[in-house]
């Protein structure tokens, strides 16, 4: 089997989960996803805990369990409406205001990256909460030089079914409702597998 690499990141989207809807058994509820233009890279990470066992004087067994992931993602800029929606900050016109007590709602972030046979790999992290970014500015010298904004979320477990992170291939044989999956992937947030 030979292995496909990432060489690209877009079509970065993310939507508001609906406050108390994501419930054990249940069935969380999203806004539409939007899109968040000028993705430049992403990263991620799990954070897990593990605790070995022992007995007879060695280790019998070792428990690993995922508490969450920590993901990244480098943007251009961030608008004023995307303040908002994924910081919490309240806006009126062109203008946000960052406060104290802003609180970042809960979201669902989904993206796509090309692969070098031309497929894509699809993910979703189905309840992400981004916390406020650093900020740089420079002075305009003989050359200017870009800033970018890296966003940083906590992509937790869903309480309606576990799951932290979904990750679909199209380079396989897709099930059709894989097939549906992929295609309404910046339409309807994907929570589980199909």
């Amino acid at each position: 089997m030979a292995y496909k690499r990432q060489i690209s990141l877009k079509d970065l989207h993310v939507a508001v989960l609906t406050e108390g809807s994501d419930i054990k058994g249940g069935t969380p509820v999203y806004d539409s996803p939007k899109k968040i233009n000028g993705a430049i890279s992403a990263s991620s990470s799990v954070n897990q805990s593990e605790e070995a066992y022992y007995s007879d004087d060695s280790v019998e067994e070792v428990h690993v369990a995922v508490n969450s992931m920590t993901f990244e993602v480098e943007i251009s800029n961030l608008s004023i409406e995307e303040r908002a929606l994924l910081l919490g900050q309240k806006t009126v016109g062109a203008m946000a205001a960052g406060n104290k007590d802003d609180v970042a709602p809960e979201v669902w972030v989904g993206f796509r990256s090309k692969r070098t046979d031309g497929s894509y790999r699809y993910v979703s992290l189905p309840k992400c909460k981004f916390s406020v970014p650093a900020e740089a500015y420079a002075t305009e010298a003989e050359s200017a030089t870009a800033q970018t904004i890296t966003l940083t979320c906590n992509a937790l477990p869903l309480l309606s079914n576990g799951n932290y992170k979904i990750t679909l291939d199209d380079s396989g044989e897709l099930t059709e409702g894989q097939e549906q999956a992929k295609t309404n992937w910046f339409k309807t947030p994907v929570i589980d597998t199909i």
